[in-house]
């Protein structure tokens, strides 16, 4: 959330950040939803003979992108309340 130098932010400098950051949670969350379509497919396909194992086996388990998403939101409000507190308008 919080980083060195982030009490010498300007305003502008914050706003840039936050945007970034909004910019990046976005492409996250879209790629998250990616994964979890091709995690429906891939159950669906996991049914059929055969090709079913190979399709349970390229499942990602993994909610990385959810992490990511979520600790640039917390970044984003720590930027917030510094904006706050700096008075930018």
């Amino acid at each position: 959330m919080s980083q060195p130098g982030d009490e010498q932010l300007s305003c502008q400098q914050i706003d840039q950040q936050i945007q970034a950051n909004e910019a990046s949670a976005k492409g996250l969350v879209q790629k998250d939803k990616d994964v979890e379509n091709n995690h429906t497919t891939k159950v669906v396909m996991s049914a059929t003979p055969f090709i079913g194992i190979l399709s349970a086996m390229a499942i990602d388990l993994s909610n990385e992108e959810q992490i990511k998403a979520r600790a640039i939101l917390d970044r984003n409000e720590r930027l917030t309340y510094l904006r706050k507190q700096k008075g930018c308008s």
